[in-house]
């Protein structure tokens, strides 16, 4: 594929894929959470296949990560030139999400270890405590690097796809980042006042064809600031685009089965 080309689809991809790496890491953070409490049990650790869960999340992380940006080790290969650079935000980020990568797989070879070949009680408990002490380690470097993940995200405050993730998700996220719901926006989206992140969200979804949601979160946003007028004239355009489709869906019933075409006043009122 010629250089122009690559260059073309990484343009198209990166919303999505930049969105993904964050949804990637929020998941792989939750799947811990639940499955690991430290203080509750002395003897509760995650299974095998949960660490197995969370490394290929986050091997999805890194390689729509290594698909976008180029390797700082490989920065003038021909393979990587047509590539974008990454910044001090997107670097940090890959460089927090290897090393909680490498301690999980770290972690999910000792849980097989002791599945497997730590049969008498000696040898089990010292690999159980070795696994103890790497979810400690893992533990720490979720909190310790939160900061990475953060600035990352704040980077991206231009991507209606991330801002629809967090829009969506604020209360997953809160719990990934030990915030409250309603500070997911502030945290992640400062640059923006609350009703411009609905905004952008909802012309996104009007632009993709999701008129239902777009309506749900334009509301949202005037309910906000019900001066603003660019929220005001993107709810007409929404309101009109639902009618027209109610209207053709209704006409394709009524081509298919004339009794559909009967309506009652309080239905063509509604639409």
């Amino acid at each position: 594929m010629p250089y122009a080309k690559h260059r073309s689809y990484l343009a198209a991809a990166k919303s999505w894929k930049i969105r993904n790496m964050i949804e990637g890491y929020v998941t792989a953070r939750l799947t811990l959470l639940q499955q690991w409490r430290p203080k509750t049990s002395d003897h509760h650790v995650p299974s095998f296949e949960v660490f197995k869960k969370i490394c290929d999340i986050l091997q999805y992380v890194k390689d729509d990560h290594h698909l976008i940006y180029r390797r700082p080790e490989a920065a003038h290969s021909r393979n990587e030139r047509h590539k974008l650079v990454p910044g001090y935000a997107e670097t940090a980020f890959i460089n927090h999400v290897g090393l909680i990568f490498h301690k999980t797989m770290v972690a999910k070879e000792l849980r097989y270890i002791l599945e497997r070949y730590a049969h008498d009680e000696r040898n089990w408990e010292m690999h159980f405590q070795e696994l103890q002490t790497n979810l400690a380690r893992l533990e720490k470097f979720f909190e310790q690097d939160r900061e990475a993940l953060t600035a990352f995200i704040r980077s991206q405050s231009e991507n209606a796809l991330v801002l629809a993730f967090l829009l969506e998700n604020q209360r997953a996220v809160a719990k990934c980042f030990g915030i409250r719901p309603t500070e997911v926006l502030s945290t992640f989206a400062a640059k923006l006042e609350p009703e411009q992140v609905h905004y952008v969200v909802a012309q996104y979804y009007y632009e993709s064809g999701w008129y239902e949601r777009a309506h749900e979160i334009v509301q949202k946003a005037l309910q906000k600031n019900s001066h603003d007028q660019r929220i005001r004239e993107l709810l007409q355009q929404v309101e009109s685009r639902i009618v027209k489709h109610k209207r053709r869906a209704r006409d394709k019933s009524a081509a298919t089965d004339p009794a559909a075409g009967e309506s009652t006043p309080a239905l063509d009122a509604m639409i």
